[in-house]
C-alpha cells in the first residue's frame, strides 16, 4: 500500500520534481531545486520541493540532537556521554531547515496552477517556528569561531519574529528582545546600520538592557553623520 501511495504521489509530478523527492540527502535535494527551480511546475510544486529540502535537513538536525539527547541522559545517570557530535554540522543543517521552511510555507500559500490558493503544508508552520531557538544556539555555537555566521544566525532570530508565517506568535517570544540586542551589536560592528536601527528599537524594549541598547542607539546615530544638518538633529536627539 505504501508503494502503491508513493507512486501515486509522483505520478502526476513533474520530472524536475521527481528527482527532487527522491534526491537522499539535502546537498542533492538543494542542487537540483536550484538548477530546476524554473521548470518547477507551478507554486504547489515549489512547496513540495522545499518541503522535501526541510525534511531532508531535519534529518540531520534530529540525528545530531539525539546524540545530543542521549550524552545528556547518560551524563544524569552517571555515566559517560561520549558519543561526538557534529555541531557545525547540526547548525549548518538548522539554518537549511528553517530556511526551505519559510519558503516551503511561502509557496504554499501562494496560486496554485489552478489559480486557487490550497495550502497543503499547513502544519509546517508550527513545525518551523519551533525550530526557530535553534537559530538562537546555533549563534552562539558560532559566536568567537565564526562571527558573520553567528550575526547570521540572530539577525535571521529577529527578523523572523516579522515574518507573515509567524506574526500570531510575536507576543509569546520571550527572547526576541535579548537577542536583538546583540543582533543590534553584530549589525553596527558591520556598519549594517538599517538593521542595526531596526534591531535595537526591539532591544529598547528589555528591561535590562534599556539603558545599553539607549547608548547602542545613540552610536548607531553617531556613526552615521555626513552633514552639519545631521549634526543639528542628532544633538537635538541626544
Amino acid at each position: 500500500m505504501m508503494l502503491i501511495g508513493t507512486s501515486a504521489a509522483f505520478a502526476g509530478d513533474s520530472e524536475p520534481l521527481k528527482a527532487i523527492m527522491k534526491a537522499q540527502n539535502y546537498a542533492e535535494a538543494a542542487n537540483l531545486l536550484q538548477s530546476t527551480l524554473d521548470q518547477l511546475a507551478g507554486n504547489d510544486e515549489k512547496a513540495k520541493a522545499y518541503n522535501r529540502l526541510y525534511e531532508l535537513a531535519m534529518k540531520k538536525v534530529n540525528y545530531e540532537q539525539g546524540i545530543q539527547l542521549e550524552n545528556e541522559t547518560q551524563k544524569q545517570m552517571g555515566k559517560e556521554g561520549n558519543r561526538p557530535v557534529d555541531e557545525k554540522g547540526l547548525y549548518m543543517a538548522a539554518g537549511a531547515a528553517f530556511d526551505s521552511g519559510i519558503e516551503a510555507i511561502k509557496y504554499d500559500n501562494l496560486p496554485n496552477q489552478k489559480g486557487k490558493v490550497k495550502p497543503k503544508f499547513s502544519g509546517l508552520v508550527e513545525q518551523v517556528y519551533k525550530h526557530r531557538p535553534t537559530l538562537i544556539n546555533a549563534g552562539i555555537y558560532f559566536q568567537g569561531k565564526d562571527e558573520k555566521m553567528a550575526y547570521k544566525y540572530l539577525a535571521e532570530y529577529v527578523e523572523s519574529a516579522d515574518y507573515p508565517e509567524f506574526i500570531k506568535f510575536k507576543e509569546q517570544d520571550q527572547n526576541l528582545t535579548e537577542i536583538a540586542y546583540f543582533a543590534t551589536i553584530y549589525a553596527y560592528q558591520n556598519n549594517d546600520f538599517a538593521k542595526a536601527e531596526k534591531y535595537v528599537e526591539y532591544a529598547l524594549k528589555n528591561q535590562e538592557r534599556a539603558k545599553e541598547a539607549q547608548n547602542l542607539k545613540l552610536a548607531i546615530i553617531g556613526s552615521q553623520l555626513k552633514s552639519r544638518q545631521d549634526s543639528i538633529a542628532y544633538a537635538e536627539k541626544l
